[in-house]
């Protein structure tokens, strides 16, 4: 898909299409790990989480250690300002608006299929945990 395409999509679909992707992706990273299955939910909602994707995507805007294109972090900060209605009372509202800017930077990375580019970060976001 071109980014032109991706811009005609609504960025809080590509958000939740992201969710998923993302709950997926840490999903199969532990699975491979062979981790028992007693285990296995407690570890992935770690990791899939408002408050978590929050600090993770603040981590990508501040740092600037992930390997992101810009126009991605631009399309992500649409999703972050979006308005939202609802949010679950775990988190904060920022948090939640920073989870779903992750989830449309996700999203929008699959949609332009760096599918390698988005393992590789995840990868690296999930073995360099310090941010939890």
């Amino acid at each position: 898909m071109e980014f032109k395409k991706l811009n005609e999509l609504g960025v809080l679909t590509v958000a939740y299409l992201g969710d998923s992707i993302w709950e997926l992706y840490i999903r199969e990273y532990f699975v491979r790990k062979n981790i028992n299955l007693k285990d296995l939910n407690i570890i992935v909602r770690r990791y899939v989480n408002a408050k978590f994707q929050s600090k993770i995507y603040l981590k990508i805007l501040n740092e600037g250690e992930y390997d992101f294109l810009q126009e991605i972090i631009d399309y992500s900060k649409r999703a972050r300002n979006s308005k939202i209605k609802s949010y679950p009372s775990t988190c904060t509202l920022k948090e939640y608006k920073n989870a779903t800017a992750l989830e449309a930077l996700i999203g929008a990375y699959y949609l332009l299929e760096y599918k390698e580019e988005l393992e590789n970060i995840i990868k690296i976001i999930l073995e360099g945990d310090d941010v939890a």
